[in-house]
């Protein structure tokens, strides 16, 4: 029995830890969402900051620009900041992916239409770019 307890507190300073932690977790220590890397139907090669997950697109902060990226444009997209998350191949995620990619990004419950144009006004923009 007293060995059982010296094994226990030996081991209880390293039993709270279990997988990754928030430190390493680029969302968790700012305001920013995930980062996306894309390759799109005509050979693009795209990556940004998650903004807003819509039923048809994403909305992505790349090279200083708001984009908008159809998921019928996207050949091939990952998340690589919390495993791998792809998608792609011309097709909508599926509903399970969808709710993993919105709670990933920075706004995770979608813009509404006055920040949406404040966001675009600060990167001097009067809509988001369209990607095909």
């Amino acid at each position: 029995m007293r060995a059982m307890w010296i094994v226990a507190l030996a081991l209880a300073p390293t039993g709270c830890m279990v997988g990754p932690s928030a430190a390493g977790f680029v969302p968790a220590n700012g305001p920013a969402g995930v980062t996306v890397e894309l390759r799109t139907m005509r050979a693009h090669k795209l990556a940004g900051e998650l903004l807003e997950v819509r039923d048809t697109a994403i909305l992505l902060l790349a090279s200083d620009s708001v984009r908008l990226v159809p998921f019928r444009a996207v050949r091939l997209a990952a998340v690589r900041q919390r495993g791998n998350l792809d998608f792609g191949e011309g097709q909508a995620p599926d509903a399970s992916t969808l709710y993993r990619l919105r709670q990933l990004a920075r706004f995770p419950n979608g813009l509404t239409p006055d920040l949406a144009q404040k966001l675009l006004a600060a990167h001097g923009q009067t809509e988001p770019i369209a990607v095909e």
